[in-house]
């Protein structure tokens, strides 16, 4: 009976420390449980932030890639379409006349050029009309001092040799060129003077625009005034050719 007694009151205290036991060991294991869940989080941290890094990564080389992608378009495009620039050079072939030369000063071809050459020493005598905006020209005196140099093609940096021979007339000579392109028509103005050993130009470029000639670029070694311009060559958009009666 007494060890009955005795086991009864001991029951509690085994129970009690059982419960401790049992609690204590939860308590590791949740810790245990916790500290392998924080490692989880933060190694699933570390490759989220990999995976965000090689993300930024991915999406720069997609931009370089779709910019280089754009810029070979953009080239292959100026490539296909060609050069606009034509510039026209002079040597002094021999005692009477000067050799003409195209220039395609760009790292792009020049497709389709035609160059036509008026030698306005005689065109700016033809019988005329002038209006504001026009010229009539007779067609026979026109027709009698142009050129028209059969169509070529210029690779980049590249000079052309132009097959016409232009007479040396006087110490100034008075040229006009309209250039055709495969990108549009440019008209050049050109004064030449021949010296020792070389050829000075002054030139003046127009292109069309909105019914007018706009002035683009300009090179006046020889100093010629405008009125000087506008005494040897004609400044209006429209040039046309007509008959007239003798």
């Amino acid at each position: 009976m007494l060890i009955l007694i005795i086991l009864a009151s001991l029951i509690p205290g085994v129970l009690a420390v059982l419960q401790y036991i049992e609690s204590n060991k939860k308590e590791k294991d949740s810790k245990r449980y916790e500290m392998e869940l924080k490692g989880k989080i933060e190694n699933l941290t570390i490759a989220n932030a990999g995976l965000s890094n090689q993300i930024t990564g991915l999406s720069s080389d997609n931009l370089k890639l779709s910019r280089q992608l754009t810029e070979t378009s953009l080239l292959l495009n100026e490539n296909l379409r060609g050069g606009d620039k034509v510039d026209i050079s002079a040597i002094q072939a021999n005692s009477t006349q000067i050799k003409i030369s195209a220039m395609n000063n760009s790292v792009f071809p020049v497709y389709d050029v035609q160059v036509v050459i008026l030698d306005y020493d005689e065109i700016i005598k033809c019988k005329n009309t002038i209006r504001a905006d026009s010229v009539f020209i007779d067609i026979k005196c026109y027709k009698a001092n142009i050129s028209i140099v059969p169509t070529f093609n210029m690779s980049p940096n590249n000079e052309t040799e132009i097959p016409n021979l232009l007479p040396i007339k006087g110490e100034l000579m008075h040229y006009a060129f309209q250039i055709k392109t495969r990108n549009g028509i440019t008209l050049r103005h050109s004064v030449f003077k021949v010296k020792k050993n070389k050829i000075e130009q002054s030139y003046r470029i127009y292109e069309f625009n909105n019914g007018k000639l706009v002035l683009t670029d300009e090179n006046n070694p020889l100093k010629l005034t405008k009125e000087y311009w506008d005494q040897h060559f004609y400044s209006q958009p429209y040039v046309y050719t007509t008959v007239y009666e003798n």
